[in-house]
């Protein structure tokens, strides 16, 4: 008795080109889940580092006014 795996086995040996149609699609949608995430990664990657300059001007900011308050 055939098991329903082995029929969709016999199935997709009768048709391989659908099977390779499938895979074709399916790393069709995983390429472009890749390159969504990658632009998004370079997106975080770009807000980070103007933060990082923002914290860093806040900071040299705050050192010249503590100086002045300290020489006060």
């Amino acid at each position: 008795m055939l098991t329903r795996a082995d029929i969709q086995r016999l199935k997709e040996q009768t048709d391989p080109g659908k099977r390779v149609k499938e895979l074709e699609n399916s790393l069709s949608i995983a390429l472009d889940i890749n390159e969504e995430h990658q632009r998004e990664i370079e997106k975080l990657k770009a807000e980070l580092a103007r933060e990082k300059e923002d914290h860093q001007y806040d900071n040299l900011v705050h050192d010249k006014e503590l100086k002045k308050a300290l020489q006060r």
